[in-house]
């Protein structure tokens, strides 16, 4: 593959340099006008591009020079970052204001390619989720249903998870929730299936802040998220503890993220109005979408014993051939209907001694279900349900204070008003 795509290139830089000599001999010199002129605008609107978006993922990939210039560039800024993360955690200051009594247990899963319009707890006519919905009718899961990602992105949208920062802004020097919950007394792990430390330049995959962040780290990924939280032992658990679990969801390809026993939605039950490819695709996610309600569910029962309040959310949606012809994620800016990659779920589950130990707490919950939300501010509402207080907290930005700022405008993909467009 690496010698096919070496060759590749060099063969077409000897095209375009043959082309480019024929061209300069010739003497139509409009078309060759012509196609500067595009050039020039195509390399124009590129550079508006990450102007606007701040953000390389929205750079079409025009040029490869371009292309591998921003991969430096990106490399060495996010060494630069985790760097600067390093010091940060070791000086974050953080206790539990409820240090009279005990601290509650938190759990934050964090879903992947998670499509609100694909579910059955939002409407969807498959019901892919029916363990999650069953919980919902017997009152023991809040669902909140305006919530919105910051990025449709994974690395962008766990940034804005994870850091108390607004918008990313000051990212470098602002804590990451875990941080908080550690200098709190807190014991945390996270059961990642996406980032592996030591591999790649990311605030997830560095080993020095993965340290300075969290007691355990498992280290291996799983085709399927089951073998994932069958790592997850709660037996030499040290109280109070904060788990995060990143699963890998419904990520494309879909097929590869159920095993054949959840291959229930078949092609000729979907959408008769679609083509027989996208309809075979849709099945495809439908499945992974009903499997990821098994995996979910199955987490819930392994914390349902503890004193412990769970959160769970996806980093982006994700579009399904909803409006055009496209399924994936990561392109949503310059499209006329971005609300597919954007729209996520959020839910809140907690277990029947948290409940008891915290009434008003989980009335309040309940209560915030129908708030509008941006993930961006997700970490203080972690925070908020722990009990933590630092400096980095903010009331407003936690939906279930009495504080919270429900009118908002909510910016996502760097510049957009969300709900302005909506």
């Amino acid at each position: 593959v690496l010698f096919c795509g070496i060759a590749g290139i060099i063969i077409l830089n000897i095209m375009l340099w043959l082309i480019s000599k024929r061209l300069s001999k010739t003497k139509i010199y409009p078309i060759n006008a012509i196609i500067a002129t595009v050039g020039f605008a195509i390399w124009g609107y590129m550079c508006h591009n990450f102007i606007r978006y701040k953000s390389g993922m929205s750079i079409p990939q025009y040029h490869t020079i371009t292309r591998t210039a921003y991969a430096y560039y990106i490399m060495k800024q996010r060494m630069g970052t985790n760097k600067l993360l390093c010091d940060v955690a070791r000086s974050t200051k953080a206790v539990s204001s409820l240090s009279s009594a005990s601290p509650p247990n938190i759990v934050v899963i964090i879903g992947e390619s998670f499509s609100v319009y694909h579910s059955s707890l939002y409407g969807y006519e498959n019901d892919t989720n029916p363990k999650l919905r069953e919980r919902e009718k017997k009152g023991e899961l809040i669902v909140y249903r305006d919530v919105v990602s910051a990025h449709e992105n994974t690395h962008g949208a766990m940034r804005s998870i994870f850091s108390l920062s607004s918008l990313g802004n000051n990212f470098d020097n602002l804590p990451l929730f875990p941080m908080c919950f550690k200098s709190a007394g807190y014991y945390n792990v996270m059961h990642d299936n996406q980032y592996k430390v030591g591999e790649g330049v990311n605030f997830l995959s560095d080993k020095e802040l993965s340290d300075l962040m969290f007691n355990y780290r498992n280290n291996k990924r799983f085709q399927y998220d089951e073998d994932l939280i069958k790592e997850i032992d709660l037996q030499n658990a040290i109280i109070p503890y904060l788990y995060i679990i990143h699963l890998y969801g419904q990520h494309y390809t879909y097929t590869e993220r159920y095993p054949t026993a959840f291959r229930k939605f078949k092609k000729e039950e979907e959408d008769k109005t679609k083509t027989e490819k996208q309809r075979k695709i849709i099945a495809n996610y439908d499945n992974a979408m009903l499997y990821n309600d098994y995996i979910v569910n199955n987490i819930f029962n392994i914390f349902e014993n503890e004193d412990c309040c769970i959160i769970y959310l996806s980093d982006h949606g994700e579009e399904i051939y909803d409006f055009r012809n496209y399924m994936g994620h990561g392109n949503a800016i310059g499209n006329h209907n971005i609300k597919y990659q954007i729209r996520v779920p959020l839910m809140i589950y907690m277990t029947r001694k948290f409940r008891e130990k915290r009434a008003e707490l989980a009335e309040n919950i309940k209560k915030s279900a129908n708030y509008p939300v941006i993930t961006d501010d997700v970490s203080h509402l972690i925070l908020d349900i722990a009990g933590i207080k630092t400096k980095y907290f903010d009331a407003t930005r936690s939906v279930i204070n009495r504080s919270y700022n429900k009118s908002k405008h909510r910016i996502v993909l760097g510049s957009i008003d969300y709900d302005d467009i909506k």
